[in-house]
C-alpha cells in the first residue's frame, strides 16, 4: 500500500480510494486511459469509460495507412496491457460518399463494416440520414403507448398523461439533438 499511498494524493481521494470499490474505479480509469498515449496525432479518437472510437479522414487511398497503423497500434497496447479486444462488438462504419470503404483487420481478423451501429443509444448509418434512428425511437415509443393501455384499466387523462411523461416522453427526449 505504501506505493498507492506515494502515487495518489494525501487526504479525502485517498480515503475514498482505500474503501473498496473505489480503488478498482479509479485504477480501471487510470488504466484505460492510457490508450491515449497510443495515438500521437495521426488519428482521431473518442474514449467513454470502456469503449474507444477511432476515426480519421481519409483524402486518398495512401491515407489509409493512418488507420491501419492506429489498429497495430492498438494491438501492441492490448498485448502490453493484457487486454482482449472484442471482435465481436467491433465494427467499422465507412461514412462519406466518396469513402474508399478500406477493410481493416484486428489480430489478422477482418472488422465486419456495418452501414449502421449503436452508439451509446444512438443509430448512426454510412449516410448520416438518421432514418434508423427516429424509426427506432418511434417503435419504442409506440410500443411503450401500448403496453401502457394494456396494463392500465383506467382511462383517468390525469393517470395517463402522468405515465406518458413518466414512461414515453424520455424515450422519445434520449438524443432528440439528433
Amino acid at each position: 500500500m505504501s506505493w498507492l499511498r506515494a502515487f495518489l494524493p494525501t487526504g479525502s481521494v485517498y480515503q475514498w480510494c482505500t474503501t473498496g470499490i473505489g480503488v478498482r474505479v479509479y485504477f480501471f480509469l487510470l488504466y484505460v486511459d492510457t490508450v491515449i498515449l497510443v495515438y500521437p496525432g495521426w488519428v482521431r479518437y473518442k474514449l467513454f469509460a470502456d469503449d474507444l472510437k477511432i476515426y480519421s479522414n481519409i483524402d486518398s487511398s495512401c491515407a489509409s495507412i493512418n488507420p491501419h497503423n492506429a489498429m497495430r497500434e492498438l494491438k501492441h497496447w492490448c498485448h502490453m496491457c493484457q487486454l482482449q479486444v472484442n471482435l465481436s462488438k467491433t465494427s467499422v462504419v465507412h461514412l462519406g460518399a466518396n469513402n474508399p470503404r478500406v477493410s481493416y483487420s484486428f489480430n489478422n481478423t477482418i472488422i465486419v463494416s456495418a452501414e449502421s451501429i449503436r452508439d451509446l443509444g444512438d443509430i448512426i448509418d454510412s449516410g448520416h440520414t438518421f432514418d434508423a434512428h427516429v424509426n427506432n425511437v418511434v417503435s419504442k415509443a409506440y410500443a411503450r403507448i401500448a403496453m401502457l393501455f394494456r396494463e392500465f384499466s383506467t382511462r383517468n387523462t390525469t393517470l395517463l398523461r402522468h405515465a406518458y411523461i413518466t414512461h414515453v416522453h424520455p424515450i422519445l427526449e434520449y438524443a432528440s439533438s439528433v
